[in-house]
């Protein structure tokens, strides 16, 4: 998905991205019937070098991150698909990977053994794991470093140091500290505004998340965030609504008191206030 998304709002070929995307699904589908690390590291070096070559336009558009609780920020219909929702309104969609969710989960039990109950033998086992799936991803962290427009990947451990900086690591409870880290991540790629997609009434992730937005203003000042609450009965077109306002935000300079009346729970850009 970081491919499609960092490509796809510049292609120069309707669906282009959208073919190429399901092409290499459909490889990888194959390639993991026979699994082998030669076969992950060439496709993995193919697919970024082919959306890189893609055929795209010369034009900059605004980059909108999408962090939030895993279930809604990762599936089109919790999110009421906020994805082609940025697309379609002029931006650019950026999000962190489904296995950073996994890595973060696996660096936590470092925390709960050091200042907590856990046990030595739990936090070894998941250190020996991350170890590992960081080991095994590393073609592909190389070939986004070497890659003419898509961004290169954190580590986890560098996400952790820099959300310590915000809040505790002893945030535990669901997306925890990663959703911090995750906004700040998204932050440092050139992200403009981000998007907290969060279950209504999910009390972890509204501190982490949406109680963290005014301290990271006063680090990232000229950054537009907004919270949204994602349930069956939330209004899709007030999300739209919202979305559209903090793109005009900051597409169009517009300033704080000509939305103030608009749009709730959106904080400036220039004085980190909600508004």
């Amino acid at each position: 998905m970081r491919c499609l998304y960092a490509v796809r709002p510049y292609e120069s070929e309707a669906g282009s991205a959208e073919s190429l995307y399901h092409y290499w699904m459909n490889r990888c589908a194959e390639a993991v019937r026979k699994p082998s690390f030669q076969s992950f590291s060439r496709n993995i070096k193919h697919i970024i070098s082919d959306f890189d070559h893609l055929p795209r336009l010369s034009v900059t558009k605004t980059k909108i991150g999408i962090v939030g609780e895993i279930y809604v920020k990762f599936h089109p219909l919790a999110s009421h698909n906020i994805v082609r929702a940025i697309e379609e309104n002029g931006g650019e969609a950026a999000t962190s990977g489904l296995l950073d969710f996994f890595l973060y989960s696996l660096l936590d039990s470092r925390f709960q053994y050091q200042s907590l109950d856990g046990s030595w033998i739990h936090s070894a086992a998941d250190r020996l794991l991350l170890r590992w799936m960081e080991w095994y991803r590393r073609p592909y962290a190389k070939a986004l470093r070497n890659s003419i427009h898509i961004q290169p990947l954190a580590s986890i451990q560098e996400m952790a140091r820099r959300a310590s900086h915000f809040l505790s690591l002893g945030n535990r409870a669901g997306e925890g500290w990663f959703l911090t880290a995750d906004m700040l991540d998204l932050l440092q790629d050139k992200c403009r505004g981000i998007v907290c997609l969060q279950p209504f009434g999910c009390l972890p992730n509204h501190i982490t998340g949406k109680g963290m937005m005014h301290k990271i203003h006063q680090s990232y000042p000229e950054s537009v965030l907004l919270a949204l609450d994602c349930d069956a009965g939330a209004s899709s077109v007030n999300q739209l609504n919202r979305l559209k306002l903090l793109m005009n935000t900051l597409q169009e300079g517009k300033s704080e008191d000509s939305i103030s009346n608009m749009i709730q729970e959106t904080y400036s850009p220039r004085k980190g206030k909600k508004l």
